[in-house]
């Protein structure tokens, strides 16, 4: 029987009642996402480091020695996927060693006590920026038992000592009569947490007690209870290290297929845990009738007896899983080239897997995902390269999942918006996170990384080819391509970057498109910005951003604001029809087409999610009652799709022949190359 049909039998039984129980710490599960990373007396961080983590995908640089794996390791030792060992410690210090993580998109209900919901805010546990900022401390004394706090705007009260958090709920009423708490402002008189605050509102009303910001213990009593509560809400952590020696023990790295386990055990938790107790209470059942029939002959060994609790390990049940070849060698043992192609293909299949999921029910995993990989383009060609790069990128933009990378290749750095990109630079006391300045200011994460790696100087670009979006780069890769072959004043892009000739910058909106021209400047390329007007009529007014852009053009600096709405409207019909390739949708995107007026400002992507949903046989909500958020998902699906429509050889001919700005926006990225200038 499949192991899902299993546990669905179990908890479909007398087992009912124990997955109510075990359901009751999923309530409002929320899926935490990671704002910020610190350490300390980890290896070469001797004194605190702040990273902030992008919602989508961050990418670590560093030269050798940076500290790029220890931050990984020190995450993973964090989120529990390893244990801290006595060489972790900074060499020379006595220090402990200290990292924490703050996270937003917090539950908005955990379970604490037995049978009472509460929150992270009503238990004070978050920062005035209603964040939760977990610390974990570790000392040379106690490396398997770090200490658990929460960095909190908490209440302190003026009577040294009360900590209501790690108190008894006998010390807990004491409290409540102390305070002259009423009965009525408890709800519930059997759980601590109904206890507690009330007591602190009545300390705060009365100013006994006032809010300051300190580190609230989690590693004792009830404290230890909301810590481990916190913990299961706290993302999966999937490390991939790079090959290098001394990793062979590394299951991740070694065979994918240990990642798929953790997620797929993951999301079954709470039926696993209806299991392992079932089994667990017929087992004692079973020994203590055994130790009843031995009393009959042997009571006082009988006596001396007791069965463990032993808690069973699902990830080791399934450790035998892995990929094998025909001649059943485990892919552990493959070279290093074929484990990376595999890993590439695992992340191809996670971001395909999560862009096929239902948007309106979009809950893949119990947990969000935070998945760091180091040097994916180790051992892969450089057009691989840019594949996993890109498919890294793709699984970032799924709902509840975080991405971070290193690398050390400088074609690499220019694929990432410099927005995600965390410098690590100093030595080991004074290490420090370069990033693009709060108010949008590049030059100093560029100069760095110039510095360090030649992104612009080493190499030989000739010119930057400025877009919005990565979706944007991959179409005109394509559409290049394709352009190249009917037009021979048309460069293939994909070509031109393996040379290293061009680099594209996908900036993150056009809003952003006149920094940027500021930021690149210093370094006298040219500069081919192409940027979506996003006009809804020709008579349409461009925005005032685009227009300031328009205003920086010069010699070096090309700007090209379509005259169509987007990218997507220089493809034809016929790409887009054939791209989807299903009649169904055929005839519902030419409806909406020839309802919705001109096609050059039309939302192409959005007209597309719109007929893909309306003929769906599993459709059961009208596309203008969806929310907002769950139709600009599927747009966003949509738009990726569309990049293999600029490949079409219908779009290529209508540009060679129209040539329309888009055309010249390409003609002069290839002659700007052409001409040999950089």
């Amino acid at each position: 029987m499949h192991l899902v049909e299993e546990l669905d039998r179990c908890v479909s039984m007398e087992g009912s009642s124990l997955l109510a129980d075990s359901l009751k710490g999923a309530i409002s599960r929320g899926k935490m996402l990671l704002k910020s990373v610190s350490l300390s007396g980890f290896r070469g961080y001797r004194n605190e480091i702040s990273i902030p983590i992008d919602a989508q995908t961050t990418t670590v640089i560093g030269r050798n020695d940076a500290g790029k794996s220890s931050l990984f390791e020190a995450m993973n030792i964090f989120f529990g996927g390893a244990k801290l060992e006595p060489t972790d410690f900074t060499v020379n210090s006595n220090d402990p060693v200290v990292v924490s993580c703050t996270f937003s998109d917090l539950p908005s209900s955990i379970v604490i006590d037995s049978d009472r919901s509460t929150s992270l805010a009503d238990e004070y546990l978050l920062t005035p920026a209603a964040e939760l900022t977990v610390v974990k401390t570790w000392t040379r004394s106690k490396l398997t038992t770090p200490t658990m706090a929460a960095r909190a705007n908490h209440p302190v009260f003026d009577d040294d000592g009360i900590d209501l958090l790690n108190a008894k709920l006998p010390t807990l009423r004491s409290l409540a009569k102390k305070y002259q708490v009423p009965d009525s402002d408890i709800d519930d008189r059997r759980t601590s947490s109904a206890y507690r605050q009330a007591i602190w509102a009545a300390a705060l009303r009365d100013n006994t007690a006032r809010l300051e910001e300190i580190m609230v213990p989690l590693t004792s009593e009830d404290g230890k209870s909301v810590g481990n509560a916190i913990s299961s809400y706290m993302p999966q952590f999937h490390l991939f290290r790079a090959d290098r020696p001394g990793t062979e023990a590394d299951e991740l790295a070694q065979d994918p297929a240990k990642a798929a386990i953790k997620a797929v055990l993951d999301e079954y938790e709470d039926q696993l845990e209806v299991l392992s107790r079932t089994v667990q209470a017929e087992v004692k059942a079973l020994l203590a009738d055994v130790v009843d029939r031995l009393a009959e002959v042997a009571p006082d060994l009988a006596a001396s007896l007791r069965p463990t609790d032993p808690r069973p390990s699902w990830n080791k049940a399934f450790g035998g899983l892995q990929f094998i070849d025909e001649n059943d060698v485990p892919l552990s043992k493959r070279g290093s080239g074929t484990r990376r192609l595999v890993l590439l293909s695992f992340f191809r299949a996670t971001a395909e897997k999560g862009l096929e999921a239902n948007d309106e029910n979009p809950e893949e995993y119990r947990r969000g995902v935070i998945t760091a990989v180091e040097e994916p383009e180790t051992a892969l060609h450089a057009d691989l390269q840019t594949d996993i790069i890109s498919a890294l990128q793709d699984v970032g933009e799924l709902p509840h999942r975080q991405v971070l990378l290193t690398t050390h290749s400088a074609n690499l750095i220019r694929l990432v918006q410099a927005s995600s990109i965390r410098y690590i630079t100093g030595d080991k006391f004074n290490r420090r996170c370069v990033q693009v300045e709060p108010d949008g200011d590049a030059i100093p994460l560029l100069t760095e990384l110039n510095r360090s790696l030649g992104i612009f100087t080493d190499h030989n670009v000739r010119c930057f080819i400025l877009v919005e979006g990565r979706n944007d780069v991959d179409g005109l890769r394509k559409l290049t391509d394709t352009l190249a072959v009917a037009d021979s004043k048309i460069s293939a892009f994909a070509e031109l970057e393996l040379k290293g000739l061009i680099s594209f910058m996908p900036i993150g909106g056009g809003g952003n498109a006149s920094l940027w021209a500021s930021n690149l400047s210093p370094f006298r390329r040219d500069e081919v910005h192409i940027m979506d007007s996003d006009r809804l009529t020709a008579e349409h007014a461009l925005k005032p951003e685009m227009v300031d852009l328009l205003k920086r053009a010069d010699s070096r600096r090309h700007v090209f604001v379509l005259d169509r709405r987007e990218l997507e409207n220089y493809l034809t019909i016929e790409s887009i029809i054939s791209t989807y390739a299903d009649e169904a949708f055929t005839a519902k995107f030419q409806e909406l087409v020839d309802e919705r007026g001109e096609w050059d400002y039309l939302d192409i992507p959005s007209l597309c999610a719109e007929a893909v949903h309306s003929v769906a046989a599993s459709t059961n909500t009208p596309w203008e009652d969806l929310k907002p958020e769950v139709q600009k998902s599927k747009g966003n699906r949509a738009k990726k799709r569309l990049v293999l429509a600029f490949a079409h050889q219908s779009v290529s001919e209508s540009l060679a022949r129209a040539k329309p700005d888009l055309y010249n926006a390409l003609l002069k990225a290839s002659s700007r190359v052409r001409s040999g200038k950089s």
